[in-house]
């Protein structure tokens, strides 16, 4: 008797916010989480820029076919409310700044006050100069967070942006492709 096998794979949906003070690098940092998701097979991916300047598709060299407006509009129809307020993974970003890290604890401050379900959460600073990790990390520990990881300044991807190549290009020379990835495979 032979068994019938299905070549059908399930898709889990997994869903991840990113939040922090303005400038902090969140959209380069989505677009670096993208790039390591599509790259790992954790596909497929739907993202979704909510910023009021939305720049993800620059980030990604993409064209933009629907604004978000259109999506939500269309989410309407088949998608039960309350929908958003269930996250599997919330990344609050930083810049290495005592004041971009007091955003961030007053960031997860304030997810435990709003009715959320906010499976796991991880923080991490973009944009670190060279030996700044001891003040960071005496800064995080100071306002309680404790912090996934750091990822550095990286005059590539300042380079690409400033060339208006999307970032997702960038390859493992990237120091900062490099330490993201690898943040990204430990709190995923």
């Amino acid at each position: 008797m032979a068994t019938k096998i299905s070549l059908k794979e399930e898709i889990m949906a997994y869903s991840i916010g990113l939040a922090g003070k303005g400038g902090t690098g969140k959209t380069t940092v989505a677009g670096l989480l993208i790039k390591y998701l599509v790259e790992n097979g954790k596909v497929p991916v739907l993202a979704v820029d909510a910023d009021a300047n939305a720049n993800l598709n620059e980030v990604l060299g993409l064209e933009v076919q629907e604004t978000l407006g259109d999506a939500r509009e269309e989410m309407k129809k088949g998608v039960a409310t309350g929908m958003t307020k269930n996250i599997d993974l919330l990344l609050v970003v930083s810049d290495p700044s005592r004041r971009g890290i007091q955003a961030a604890a007053r960031i997860m401050d304030l997810t435990k006050e709003l009715p959320l379900n906010i499976k796991k959460k991880a923080f991490l600073v973009n944009q670190a100069k060279e030996n700044q990790e001891p003040e960071i990390e005496k800064s995080a520990a100071a306002v309680g967070l404790e912090l996934s990881g750091i990822i550095p300044e990286d005059p590539l991807i300042r380079d690409s942006d400033v060339s208006g190549k999307p970032t997702t290009q960038l390859t493992m020379n990237s120091k900062a492709v490099e330490k993201a990835f690898k943040i990204f495979e430990a709190i995923l």
